[in-house]
């Protein structure tokens, strides 16, 4: 067979496969953004549909959380409202039916990054839908904008000082 006749039977049975597999990452990372947008509105109905029923996290405490108790504790403690969610990073393998997802993603409120964490999590194709079946979650420390912040709150409050004790100085010589 010529190069050329090779090529376009690669073309034509490899391309359905990367098609079929470019569509399942889009639907996992379309699922990814639901559960973050309804973990951070507290919509747990929805966070729990996303979920497979052998979902575990292992949390940034040493904990372990089934789907059961994660659900349970995003009622007692719903996340703050945030203005936006920035993912970084991202980077997904799949593996047949099972995809893994790795990045970062920072929670911004009135323009600072509030939380900022590494993450791993797993989805895996089963009766017919994606399901989320694995988080586990990874704090990065503080953000490097709260250098800046408080960099800031220092010479604010220095500033103050020196013109306090001026005007102070200057009030008891007049």
């Amino acid at each position: 067979m010529r190069p050329f006749t090779l090529l376009l039977l690669a073309f034509f049975f490899i391309s359905p496969a990367q098609a079929q597999l470019s569509d399942s990452l889009l639907q996992v990372l379309k699922n990814e953004r639901a559960k973050m947008y309804a973990a951070s509105t507290g919509d747990n109905q929805v966070f729990g549909q996303l979920m497979g029923d052998d979902y575990l996290t292992a949390n940034a405490d040493g904990s372990y959380e089934n789907k059961e108790q994660a659900l349970e504790k995003m009622k007692k403690n719903p996340l703050p409202k945030l203005d936006t969610m920035v993912f970084k990073e991202d980077q997904e393998r799949i593996y047949g039916n099972v995809v893994f997802h790795n990045g970062r993603i920072q929670l911004y409120k009135s323009g600072i990054v509030v939380v900022d964490f590494l993450f791993t999590e797993a989805w895996i194709y089963r009766d017919n839908r994606w399901q989320f079946i694995n988080w586990q979650g990874t704090y990065t420390g503080i953000s490097q904008h709260y250098e800046f912040i408080i960099a800031g709150i220092i010479i604010f409050v220095l500033a103050l000082i020196f013109l306090v004790r001026y005007f102070m100085k200057k009030k008891t010589i007049s």
